[in-house]
């Protein structure tokens, strides 16, 4: 330790002053200069900036010579200190559009000053957007003065905030960040439940049943829709247990054994499918199962229903299925079963070989249909000449009756029809009517059929002839080998459809069992294929030509395509890049050339008749790119193409009231027409929104080309 020691001190500031007593402040300061320091002790106090040297003079009255014992104090430089960034709304969660703001200080405790730039960074796959409009997608560099920043989040990450390298006042330490929270775990949600149910065996467009009815085997599935993955997505199912129960398989196969399905459809045919006689089959088939519940199905599992034979009833809501674990109305669906009343349901007087009645011999007739619930008898009578008797009965009658007994379990009735010797078909009409009667509950005319044959000498025309089967369009898809074709007839006055012959005509491959019948309303056709026509015409006589004609109609084969769809992009007015790599100018760009980009959404029906066509990245009449730039909605032309004919629909540089006139769906429009107001249809497309199309034509194209342009800027 050294008794005493003196320093001199300098400043390179020429106005620094030091003062040798730290807390007299009458002292004059002295100057101190490299060239003349201040000789104090080891502390002095000093007033002023720039550099100061302290440099050891003497120790123990020795004068130091040396170099070691050397000190310096730079001046003290104005830094950034601290920043905070914030945001609104605060606490930000994946989604949320952000505005970004900060705090700062400096060493001398003010703010940054408002141009100093900030370096923002963001792993929320988000877009920065800056008050001139300028996007940047994860990184953006700003000044203070233009801040709050907007940032779209589109995940959970983090936000940073750091002062810009190149500032005169950087600071590493200055640095904030900021955390983008996840969405909280969305609740499972189920939206829809979807029930499938079918009589087996179910086939290629097979109807759904809405009701259930009794005695009869369904083939019963289902599939739910939620507001997110359901890995666990199942239904369960339950049905009275009076009124039916499921057959457990344990296994996906629906397909019955043969020996279960032939004893279950014995039961069904006979009307006795009950829990005992499923009971007995249980006893006889090891392994099979029964129960009223199934629970926790897959979706889209097939399980199969019985229902019972059941006396009258009313009806009754039995069938319940419900996404498992969800009790919401739109995901629990319960099923009537319909009790059909112990009635005659239908009645068809016809000959035996379904031919045209003939008074002139003796035939044979048939009563068809479904009347074996009948509570009481079908009378049968001949309006005109001849007598009836049932088969086997030498009984002959203008009258016969079918009792209770002999009708019950019946499908077919057969009787006939003895000739007259006196009948004269100039003069003579003779008119077999069938009725169920006895039955207070049956509406009129439920149960009631006939067969005329007019005399020749009555006149009558025919009104109307519409084939029935198959519909039309017909497809060739859902036709067997041999298609049946059904007409119905209307004359006036009524009745007089089997007076007429009907002529079978083929246009391309196909043949009919018959080129003429007479009074016969079916026919089959065989051998044919796509693009098969079919017309068929009736005449009085059964040599008229064609010409002759008093009422027809056709029908073309055709076989259902799936449609197709595309989409183009190119360069407006350079169509033919558009299978290339895509370069266009920004909006700075001394050329218009490529400036504008041509969406073309192009849509090929095949036989669907109504689409709906979006462009999904339009957002607010804007495509955002993934590198900060963007594309602006301009305009939008739609056309179709209709048997080499163009039509435009929709063209956004016209008046659209004047399209919206012509091509706007309305109530009885059969032509192609676009749904809703125009206006709003356009505003919604530019919102990624659909535009629907109906009442299309087999193998139209539509095209759907709007313009975008690049309004945008990218930083280089």
């Amino acid at each position: 330790m050294y008794d005493k020691i003196t320093v001199k001190w300098a400043s390179s500031d020429p106005n620094g002053k030091f003062f040798k007593t730290l807390t007299d402040k009458t002292e004059i300061g002295v100057k101190g200069t490299k060239d003349h320091p201040v000789t104090g002790s080891l502390t002095i106090k000093y007033v002023g900036t720039g550099t100061i040297t302290a440099d050891l003079d003497t120790y123990n009255g020795h004068k130091y010579e040396g170099k070691a014992c050397q000190a310096t104090l730079f001046p003290y430089t104005n830094r950034c200190s601290s920043i905070s960034l914030t945001s609104h709304p605060a606490n930000p969660k994946a989604g949320d559009t952000i505005d970004l703001s900060l705090t700062s200080t400096t060493l001398y405790g003010t703010p940054l000053p408002p141009d100093t730039n900030i370096d923002f960074s963001s792993n929320t796959k988000g877009t920065f957007i800056s008050q001139k409009g300028h996007k940047s997608q994860d990184t953006i560099t700003a000044p203070i003065k233009d801040l709050p920043l907007k940032l779209n989040t589109k995940q959970e990450g983090t936000i940073t905030a750091q002062i810009n390298d190149k500032s005169p006042l950087n600071n590493p330490i200055c640095k904030s960040d900021l955390a983008v929270k996840p969405l909280p775990e969305e609740t499972l949600v189920c939206k829809e439940l979807t029930p499938k149910i079918f009589e087996y065996p179910a086939v290629a467009n097979s109807p759904k049943a809405t009701d259930l009815k009794p005695n009869k085997i369904y083939e019963v599935s289902g599939y739910s829709t939620y507001s997110k993955q359901n890995p666990n997505s199942a239904v369960d199912y339950s049905i009275d247990e009076h009124y039916g129960t499921f057959l457990k398989l344990n296994t996906n196969n629906t397909e019955l054994d043969p020996a279960i399905l032939f004893t279950i459809l014995n039961g069904i045919s006979a009307n006795t499918l009950t829990p005992d006689t499923l009971e007995t089959l249980k006893q006889h088939y090891k392994g099979l199962d029964f129960s009223p519940t199934f629970s926790n199905v897959p979706d889209n599992q097939t399980v199969i229903l019985l229902t019972y034979d059941l006396s009258e009833s009313t009806n009754i809501s039995v069938l319940r299925m419900r996404s498992t674990g969800f009790f919401n109305s739109e995901c629990d669906k319960s099923f009537n079963i319909a009790f059909r009343p112990k009635m005659c349901q239908s009645l068809v007087l016809d000959t035996i070989h379904n031919g045209a009645f003939d008074p002139s011999q003796d035939s044979i007739l048939t009563l068809k249909g479904d009347f074996a619930d009948h509570q009481g008898e079908i009378e049968v009578k001949v309006l005109g000449i001849g007598t009836l008797s049932k088969l086997g009965s030498s009984y002959r009658s203008p009258t016969i009756y079918f009792t209770k007994d002999e009708i019950k379990d019946a499908s077919t009735l057969s009787f006939v029809y003895n000739k007259s010797p006196a009948y004269d078909p100039t003069k003579d009409t003779v008119e077999i009517v069938a009725e169920a009667v006895g039955d207070p509950k049956l509406p009129e005319n439920q149960c009631k059929s006939a067969l005329r044959k007019f005399s020749k000498e009555e006149t009558f025309t025919c009104r109307s002839l519409e084939i029935t089967n198959p519909k039309n369009p017909w497809d060739t898809k859902d036709s067997d080998t041999k298609q049946l074709f059904e007409i119905n007839v209307e004359t006036t006055p009524k009745g007089h459809e089997q007076d007429l012959y009907y002529h079978w005509q083929v246009d391309g491959k196909g043949d009919f069992a018959k080129d003429l019948t007479e009074g016969v309303l079916n026919n089959k056709l065989g051998n044919f294929d796509e693009g098969t026509k079919v017309s068929v015409w009736a005449s009085k006589d059964k040599n008229d030509p064609k010409s002759a004609s008093l009422c027809s109609d056709s029908i073309k084969a055709k076989t259902t395509t799936a449609p197709q769809f595309k989409k183009l992009v190119y360069p407006t007015g350079y169509s033919s890049q558009a299978d290339s790599i895509i370069n266009i100018g920004s909006k700075d760009s001394s050329t218009k050339k490529y400036k504008s980009l041509t969406y073309a959404l192009i849509f090929d029906s095949g036989t669907e008749k109504s689409v709906d066509i979006k462009e999904s990245s339009l957002s607010n009449g804007k495509i955002d790119g993934n590198q900060g730039g963007y594309l602006d909605f301009t305009d939008m032309t739609i056309d179709a193409v209709v048997d080499g004919t163009k039509t435009i629909l929709l063209d956004t540089d016209s008046k659209l009231s004047d399209y919206e006139d012509n091509y706007k769906c309305k109530s009885g429009k059969i032509n192609l027409c676009i749904e809703g107001n125009f206006n709003t249809a356009v505003e919604n497309f530019k919102n990624g929104k659909a535009i629907t199309f109906n009442n299309i034509e087999p193998n139209t194209r539509i095209k759907l080309e709007f313009q975008a342009e690049n309004l945008s800027k990218i930083d280089n």
